[in-house]
């Protein structure tokens, strides 16, 4: 699979990364490489952003997609709007 980072600035082949994690400010998706260097595929303005990110990035791994795009910030957050609307939340009633 090839990952094209959010500025559009590196292509990323995952044959040559060792594992892909947040950041320690909880805003960006970074990748340490095979050969022990790093770089920073995606950067966010919250957490969730990053997290949803991250996961996309999971669910193309998963589905052995060959390129993955990671999404625009405003796309996601149309996304998320919508899910969160569609789905049903339990709710506490208090009873056993």
């Amino acid at each position: 699979m090839i990952i094209m980072s959010l500025n559009g600035t590196n292509l990323i082949n995952m044959d040559h990364v060792e594992n892909i994690f947040l950041g320690a400010d909880r805003k960006s998706v970074k990748a340490n490489m095979v050969s022990r260097s790093g770089c920073e595929l995606a950067k966010y303005s919250d957490y969730e952003c990053c997290k949803y990110a991250l996961e996309a990035l999971f669910l193309a791994v998963k589905s052995e997609d060959k390129v993955f795009q990671f999404p625009k910030e405003e796309d996601m957050k149309h996304t998320r709007q919508y899910s969160s609307h569609c789905t049903s939340r339990k709710r506490s009633h208090g009873g056993s």
